[in-house]
């Protein structure tokens, strides 16, 4: 009778003294930063087909901006974080139609583009994020000058326009192992970023 009250007395002594192996906790986080390196492109000159001389058009260039305050921001690609691939900079050159949409997200000249083996896949998390991008578009306003000095209103017209930007992926943390914990205190706790 005794034995038989051991046998299921001891896996709960053995909870209660914290004798048991931790599950490895995965606390490595990737964090994705951004700049802006150059503004809209440089407007067009004045369309050649105005049936007005070129020195009576007045043109004003309104400067485009994003559509919303918080843009999306890549994710560090899981396996390149399993891998411990660390900090990374993709600069892309990010086209805009002139609707403001996202037509084009390509490797910029600014910076030379290494195809490793995790460089894919920190150019797709790139594309995936900016392609869901919106601009206001710039534009320009063009406007005839009166004899008299007035300006008169002509056309709007929506620019299609192209910047540079430069993606930063940095993980922190580490991964944990399992370890095992005596008397009932953790030995190694996980490391939380800043």
């Amino acid at each position: 009778m005794k034995a038989v009250l051991v046998f299921p007395i001891l896996p709960l002594a053995l909870s209660i003294c914290g004798c048991q192996h931790e599950r490895s906790a995965a606390v490595l986080q990737g964090h994705t930063s951004f700049e802006i390196l150059e503004p809209a492109a440089s407007p067009p000159p004045p369309a050649a087909h105005m049936k007005v001389a070129p020195s009576e058009i007045e043109v004003e260039n309104i400067p485009g901006c994003f559509a919303e305050k918080d843009l999306v921001k890549p994710v560090y690609p899981a396996d390149a974080l399993a891998a411990n691939a660390g900090v990374r900079f993709v600069t892309v050159a990010v086209s805009f139609d002139e609707d403001g949409k996202v037509t084009d997200a390509s490797p910029s000249l600014r910076q030379i583009f290494f195809a490793d083996k995790y460089g894919d896949e920190f150019l797709e998390a790139v594309k995936e994020a900016v392609m869901r991008w919106k601009i206001t578009p710039p534009h320009n306003v063009y406007y005839q000058r009166e004899p008299d000095g007035q300006r008169r209103y002509l056309r709007t017209e929506a620019l299609a326009t192209s910047i540079d930007v430069k993606f930063t992926f940095e993980a922190s943390g580490r991964v944990q192992q399992g370890t095992p914990r005596s008397e009932g205190k953790p030995s190694g706790q996980p490391t939380h970023p800043p």
